[in-house]
């Protein structure tokens, strides 16, 4: 997904691994954020965000494995869509690719949150025919949100199994 966004690499800071609850991904994060774990019946989630600067500088990020089937079909996309609307957000763009030999899609969303500009990004990587990985990556405000996008994908680039 780099070349998709025109993301750089840049690896200057220091990473930690985290694990979810049930086990079924690693993540490295930068090791100055702030990691919360969830997990329930299907998913096992990370939510992690650098709480050490404004919230319009930072960038969210909630990466689950959902035990769930998944097909990015026109239906699994129209109910995305319909979810983001209902929240007052606009595709901005949107693809279906490989990445690691793993089917995968993505949508960008922008509009107002919290009377701030706001940008997501959701990406979908189906794993196997029992789950998916779902990252949504979230940047308030309007200052380097490209960079604040790199950032989430170059995350998501690291993600083991």
């Amino acid at each position: 997904m780099n070349a998709e966004f025109d993301c750089g690499t840049d690896h200057t800071a220091s990473f930690e691994e985290e694990t979810d609850l049930k086990k079924r991904f690693i993540v490295s994060l930068p090791s100055h954020w702030k990691v919360n774990l969830f997990q329930n019946e299907i998913q096992s989630s990370i939510y992690a965000a650098d709480t050490t600067v404004a919230l319009s500088k930072s960038t969210l990020i909630d990466i689950s494995y959902i035990e769930k089937e998944v097909v990015f079909d026109g239906s699994f996309k129209l109910q995305n869509e319909q979810m983001q609307l209902n929240n007052q957000l606009i595709k901005s763009k949107t693809k279906d690719f490989l990445q690691d030999e793993l089917e995968t899609h993505y949508t960008v969303y922008k509009g107002m949150k919290n009377n701030m500009a706001f940008t997501t990004l959701h990406t979908y990587l189906k794993k196997d025919t029992r789950g998916f990985i779902h990252m949504k990556a979230d940047v308030y405000g309007t200052e380097r949100v490209q960079e604040r996008l790199c950032e989430a994908i170059g995350i998501l680039d690291q993600l083991k199994f």
